[in-house]
């Protein structure tokens, strides 16, 4: 399973960090596979295996490019699959989708919110999940407007400390 990922285009001097140790991954897994018991969803082996990508990436990562990484010669994954498993990560709080990547990262925070912000590095391609509570400000604008917010999502584009210094 510890298949690295390189961000496309990127030069890996950028990556900040290193891989995630496999027990690091394997606490991720199984506190994934508690938190979908917790909320009546069935974990399945599919499932694990794109949430263990996306852990893994340690960075947003594209559909096409999970695809490409579950694809092996005597097995090949379908499109339908990958986006099917994506969705389920997203719903039940254990993946988001960073929509100016158009790609998914992991989330260990099972925090339900209704606000997620991202620090997006543009150099290295990794995200930072934060939380930074504009929610309270943004909700209450809207609300004064006579609009109901649901969710806010904010994605902050920039340069991260480790690829500045």
């Amino acid at each position: 399973m510890g298949h690295q990922f390189e961000p496309p285009g990127m030069a890996r001097s950028h990556r900040t960090k290193g891989e995630l140790a496999d027990n690091a991954v394997e606490r991720r897994l199984a506190e994934a596979s508690d938190h979908c018991a917790r909320v009546g969803q069935t974990w399945t082996p599919g499932r694990a295996r794109i949430y263990d990508l996306l852990v893994r990436a340690e960075r947003p990562i594209g559909a096409y490019e999970l695809l490409q990484a579950l694809s092996r010669p005597s097995y090949a994954a379908k499109p339908p699959t990958v986006y099917r498993a994506l969705e389920f990560l997203v719903r039940v709080g254990l993946a988001h989708r960073i929509e100016s990547l158009n790609a998914f990262v992991a989330c260990d925070r099972h925090h339900g919110r209704s606000a997620i912000e991202f620090l997006i590095c543009d150099c290295c391609g990794r995200a930072q999940e934060c939380e930074l509570e504009i929610d309270q400000t943004a909700f209450a604008a809207a609300s004064a407007r006579g609009f109901k917010p649901n969710r806010l999502v904010l994605e902050v584009h920039g340069v991260c400390p480790d690829c500045v210094g």
